[in-house]
C-alpha cells in the first residue's frame, strides 16, 4: 500500500510497455480485466468507485481485479485522495500503450498468450453480436464491418502493415479523447501461418 497522502505521484510515462511473462498474460486473459483497462483509456486516472460507475458494476466485484492488475504492473496507484476518514486510491495504466507478446521458448507463455488473444476475439464477437441485435450498423449499409485476408508477406510488407495499424491506433486514441460520434471496438491481429 502506498503512503497515505493526497499528493500525486509522478505521472506515468507516455510509452509502450510490452508484457511477455506468463503470469501477466494469464491475468490479462480475463474479459473483465480487459474491460477495466479499456475504461481507463479515455479517462486516464480512476478510483475503483469511478470505475464501478463507468462499468455499471458493483465496486466489490472490481477490487480483486484492480489489485491483480496492480500486482502484475499494468495499473499503478498514483494518488490517494481523502474521502471522509478514509483514503481512496487513484489508479492509472502504466503507459499509454500496452503491448503483448510471448517468449517463443516458453510453452506456458505461449498458452497464456493464446488464451489472451482468444479472450480478445470472444469479446469482439460479443460486441459484434450486440451491435447486430441492436441494429447499430443502421446507416452503414455497404460499409465493411470486418475483413480477413491471407497473403504472402515480406518483412517490408509486415512493416507497412504495422505502420498502418499504429496509425489506426493513433486515430482511435485521439478520437477517444474527443468523445464524439459513436463508440466503436477495433480489433486487429496479424498471424503467421505454416507453409
Amino acid at each position: 500500500m502506498a503512503k497515505r497522502s493526497s499528493k500525486t505521484k509522478k505521472k506515468v510515462e507516455d510509452k509502450t510497455t510490452l508484457f511477455t511473462d506468463e503470469a501477466t498474460l494469464r491475468a490479462l486473459s480475463s474479459p473483465l480485466r480487459m474491460e477495466i483497462l479499456q475504461a481507463f483509456s479515455p479517462e486516464g486516472r480512476l478510483t475503483v468507485a469511478e470505475l464501478a460507475e463507468r462499468l455499471s458494476r458493483p465496486r466489490g466485484s472490481l477490487y480483486y481485479h484492480v489489485r491483480k492488475l496492480t500486482k502484475i504492473g499494468v495499473l499503478v496507484e498514483v494518488e490517494q485522495r481523502p474521502v471522509g476518514r478514509k483514503y481512496e486510491s487513484v489508479y492509472e495504466i502504466v503507459s499509454d500503450r500496452i503491448a503483448i507478446g510471448s517468449d517463443p521458448s516458453s510453452g506456458q507463455g505461449n498458452k497464456a498468450l493464446a488464451k489472451l488473444v482468444a479472450s480478445m476475439l470472444r469479446q469482439t464477437g460479443r460486441e459484434f453480436e450486440v451491435a447486430l441485435q441492436q441494429n447499430l450498423f443502421e446507416g452503414r449499409e455497404g460499409a465493411q464491418m470486418g475483413r480477413r485476408q491471407r497473403a504472402w508477406l515480406t518483412d517490408r510488407d509486415l512493416e507497412k502493415i504495422e505502420d498502418l495499424l499504429d496509425r489506426v491506433e493513433e486515430i482511435c486514441m485521439k478520437a477517444s479523447e474527443r468523445k464524439e460520434g459513436r463508440l466503436y471496438s477495433v480489433t486487429s491481429l496479424v498471424v503467421p501461418l505454416p507453409k
